[in-house]
């Protein structure tokens, strides 16, 4: 995974896009001291190269990401659920209306992130923004995956 890292490269910062505000204006990237909750940087391929190797659980490339035992554990519920949903490890699990998808999603200040699958089908998506608005972007996206996902059961 030559590009992510927690360190934002030189040669990241200049191919990375710009990062724009709720009103839609360009701010300044920001480096977050929160690592693991905020400061991953990558590509659209390698989280979407993850999925597809979660969805897919070849063992064989599996093993070189994650074991297959820990794949289970982020898609098994855990207690305590909430009102808002259910989690397992480092994953969600999204009810959307009576359709149920596993994913993780996450916003800061000018970016925004959703990945979803759907392991009966095989079925995911990812969504990337470079703005703090991205929910009203992957949003009717994620609507209308699950509206071409419904057709295949």
């Amino acid at each position: 995974m030559k590009n992510t890292n927690y360190e934002w490269t030189a040669e990241m910062m200049a191919t990375s896009a710009t990062a724009y505000d709720e009103n839609g204006n360009p701010i300044k990237n920001r480096i977050f001291t929160e690592k693991a909750a905020a400061g991953l940087q990558t590509t659209i391929k390698h989280p979407a190269h993850f999925a597809e190797l979660s969805i897919n659980c070849n063992p064989k490339q599996l093993n070189t990401v994650l074991k297959p035992s820990t794949i289970k554990l982020m898609e098994t519920p855990v207690l305590p659920s909430s009102n808002e949903g259910e989690s397992g490890l480092g994953y969600r699990f999204m009810n959307y209306e009576g359709f149920r998808t596993i994913g993780h999603t996450g916003e800061n200040v000018g970016w925004s992130a959703a990945l979803f699958s759907d392991l009966p089908t095989k079925s995911g998506i990812i969504v990337l923004c470079n703005g703090s608005n991205g929910d009203r972007v992957w949003f009717p996206i994620y609507q209308s995956w699950l509206k071409t996902v419904k057709t295949k059961k």
